[in-house]
């Protein structure tokens, strides 16, 4: 199994949720540029044009566009937080479970990554020789 496959294996549970992160960027994109269209406006219909009666509405829709793409920002983080550690969870719950099931008479070999989580190489290292008495 190739490492995409692998991973694409815990990430497909979570592909419509990734699917909605990524019309949301798209949407937080296209949003971005109607304020200063917006701005755009009023500089010259407003303040050069003299049509008063129209700043009313231009401000509330960069407002309402400033409150939407605000919304949108925080449940986009939301989503794509949650769709990640998601997947971390369920890659250690599979590796432990896997742990779990180990027989106690082969050699097992640890190889730690120096990836800065040396506190989870200690516990499975204690788990392992002190706990399940294994050769490792």
């Amino acid at each position: 199994m190739t490492p995409i496959k692998w991973f694409w294996g815990f990430l497909k549970k979570y592909s419509l949720l990734l699917f909605i992160g990524l019309l949301m960027t798209t949407a937080i994109s296209v949003l971005s540029i109607v304020n200063p269209y917006i701005s755009g406006l009023i500089v010259d219909d407003v303040i050069r044009g003299g049509a008063l009666d129209k700043l009313p509405q231009l401000i509330m829709i960069l407002l309402s566009v400033t409150l939407v793409r605000g919304v949108l920002r925080f449940a986009h983080q939301v989503i794509f937080e949650s769709c990640s550690q998601g997947v971390l969870y369920d890659m250690r719950d599979k590796f432990f479970r896997r742990l779990l099931n180990l027989p106690g008479d082969q050699t097992i070999t640890v190889v730690a990554f120096g990836c800065g989580k040396s506190d989870l190489t200690f516990i499975l290292y204690y788990y392992l020789v002190e706990l399940k008495k294994l050769d490792v």
